[in-house]
């Protein structure tokens, strides 16, 4: 499944200083009713840091999926989780950035959309690790979708979808979901802008949930890092063995590094 969400080359993208507000969604950047329903949800709301919990809600309902989770680097150590529809979606985020494999992560590093149609019996698996930790704790997960956050040749991170059940996508379902994922893309430009630039960006909802995932971990490997003088690669390595080792979530252990700093 190749990274192509009908996106006119020729096309200069929008204004990433946020300025020129949302595109028209009849203007050729998006096509498909759910990629034109998520523009018409994101415009309506007057709360910039209700914005991504609503871009989760609308791709959830518009893709017919039971979750909807979606985050920002995803494939490196500085991933930030921007939504989560509900609990398991967030365990899913979590499990994947613990890891550091999985399907969004996958779709990510590559750009393609990566879809596993029966989670639990997906062999062999190019994520060992993944898939040993969703046997335990995503058994209410039959199958996953990552589809990649691009805009242009850019990928920006990595939408994940989830349903109770096992199933493949279709061809249709696909095409949806590429759009959707462009149109969240077009959404949060300017903030994604803003966060490389190290600029202040909105407080999305539920504040607390979010800076759990995963901005104290980040603040948390630097304590770690400058404690034990290595490089935040190592000190991210260090935080996810410890959790792995101890049995608790990143979560925790952040918390307990960071009442020690």
């Amino acid at each position: 499944m190749r990274n192509d969400h009908g996106n006119p080359p020729h096309q200069d993208p929008p204004d990433p200083d946020g300025t020129s507000g949302l595109p028209d969604p009849e203007s050729g950047w998006i096509q498909g009713s759910v990629a034109r329903t998520v523009l018409a949800a994101a415009d309506a709301e007057p709360d910039p840091g209700r914005i991504p919990k609503v871009l989760c809600r609308t791709i959830r309902e518009g893709m017919t999926v039971d979750g909807c989770s979606m985050s920002f680097f995803t494939e490196s150590p500085n991933r930030q989780l921007v939504c989560a529809s509900n609990e398991v979606a967030l365990r899913l985020e979590r499990v994947q950035f613990e890891t550091a494999e999985g399907p969004c992560v996958s779709a990510a590093a590559t750009g393609e959309v990566v879809a596993v149609r029966d989670l639990h019996h997906h062999f062999p698996t190019p994520w060992p690790v993944f898939s040993s930790r969703a046997v335990e704790e995503l058994p209410d997960v039959g199958a996953v979708y990552g589809f990649p956050l691009t805009f242009g040749t850019h990928v920006m991170g990595a939408i994940d979808l989830y349903r109770r059940l096992p199933g493949a996508l279709t061809e249709e379902e696909v095409a949806r979901g590429r759009d959707a994922a462009g149109a969240a893309a077009l959404v949060l430009l300017a903030t994604y802008h803003r966060m490389l630039a190290g600029e202040a960006v909105p407080v999305w909802e539920p504040e607390e949930v979010i800076r759990a995932h995963w901005a104290d971990a980040h603040t948390a490997v630097g304590v770690l890092a400058a404690r034990r003088g290595t490089s935040h690669l190592e000190a991210l390595a260090h935080v996810r063995a410890r959790a792995f080792g101890s049995g608790r979530a990143v979560p925790d252990v952040v918390q307990e590094i960071l009442r020690e700093a």
